[in-house]
């Protein structure tokens, strides 16, 4: 599901740090790995189309039921990546999980960050983008979108210069 919300024709691109765009995907598919090696966690890319020449895209990022086995410990990497899958951004190794007993059930924890992309823009032009994650132990799953109710978004920010 993907929504953009824009300014009207009247938008003043002087301002510096003004909002131009509003871009949101958003899914609640569970993405499972148990291998160290990325993958995508939405099925296509978060895009927005630049409105201004020389704009910045920021993204806001909501991971929802990050999930493993409790008796494991473990981090999961987050990195967000261009349209072409090559990481613009680490967010890697936030979630260390480890609990003293298997209680045969899961940790569960939600993750949210704000990011300077660090891309200039070109009117027109399309920017696409996509989150990934790695479980770095490589051998239990780790559940992102874990339940029913659970939601990954990436908001996408177009900003005036």
């Amino acid at each position: 599901m993907a929504t953009v919300i824009r300014g009207d024709d009247n938008f003043d691109t002087s301002e510096s740090g003004g909002v131009l765009q509003v871009a949101n995907t958003a899914n609640n598919t569970t993405r499972r790995t148990t291998t160290n090696v990325y993958i995508d966690i939405f099925s296509a890319n978060a895009s927005i189309t630049p409105i201004v020449t020389g704009s910045r895209i920021f993204a806001s990022i909501t991971i929802g039921g990050i999930a493993r086995k409790v008796n494991n410990a473990t981090t999961t990497s987050f990195i967000i990546t261009d349209g072409n899958s090559t990481e613009i951004k680490s967010m890697s190794q936030h979630y260390l999980y480890r609990a003293a007993v298997d209680t045969g059930g899961a940790h569960r924890s939600n993750a949210h960050w704000f990011v300077d992309l660090g891309t200039s823009t070109t009117a027109g032009s399309a920017k696409t983008f996509n989150v990934q994650f790695k479980n770095n132990n490589g051998s239990d799953a780790v559940n992102v979108t874990h339940d029913d109710g659970d939601y990954t978004n990436i908001t996408l920010w177009e900003v005036a210069q």
